[in-house]
């Protein structure tokens, strides 16, 4: 019996059992990830659906999703680049505590104007060995031009979370990264605080 043949046949195997397992994981990630964001859009959808609740508790329901589905600290850590080794600890708390309130404010006046949209994933694609992009599309009502929107899912301490949205190619990361910057250079960490507390206080509620 051929002696080459007898050990490559089971490594053979080995690796392809490995392989399988491993597409396999992919497979599942990918897939909980797809239904991830298919349920925070979903439940986001149904909240500005909500006709029947003021604006003050939609935007609070929109604050709940966005606290448990959006790494905001890890986001809000990233944008701010190299300013955060700046930073006192009380500087600290107070721009991540704006930086999740603005992003609040952002997204629910952004998505207040919403009505009629239907959401579809169209794909689900491995990035690096964290994350996970999920493709998505949004059609408007009537056929109007679609938005295409791209989530970035990463598994943080067991949980899924979304890191990045990418609406139409632009990236949310980085473009708050360029912009923060800039505000720094200017005006120092406590003026882009300052300017983060402004848009806060001055941001439109939910329309509608």
């Amino acid at each position: 019996m051929n002696l080459r043949r007898i050990l490559i046949g089971p490594a053979v195997a080995l690796v392809a059992l490995a392989i399988s397992m491993s597409a396999a994981v992919t497979r599942d990630h990918n897939t909980r990830a797809g239904e991830f964001i298919e349920s925070l859009a979903n439940q986001a959808t149904t909240v500005l659906g909500r006709k029947d609740m003021s604006l003050e508790e939609r935007e609070e329901h929109l604050r709940n999703l966005l606290d448990a589905g959006f790494a905001l600290d890890k986001i809000g850590r990233f944008v701010i680049g190299r300013a955060w080794r700046q930073m006192s600890q009380d500087q600290r708390q107070d721009y991540l505590e704006l930086y999740g309130e603005w992003v609040l404010k952002t997204y629910s006046s952004q998505l207040g104007g919403f009505s009629g949209q239907t959401f579809s994933i169209v794909k689900i694609v491995k990035s690096g060995d964290k994350d996970v992009f999920v493709r998505s599309r949004i059609n408007q009502p009537g056929g109007g031009p679609s938005i295409n929107c791209d989530w970035r899912v990463r598994e943080i301490e067991g949980e899924l979370k979304v890191v990045d949205v990418v609406i139409e190619g632009i990236s949310m990361l980085v473009t708050q990264r360029s912009e923060f910057a800039t505000v720094v250079q200017k005006h120092g960490v406590e003026g882009l605080i300052e300017t983060l507390r402004a848009r806060v206080s001055k941001y439109p509620a939910l329309s509608g």
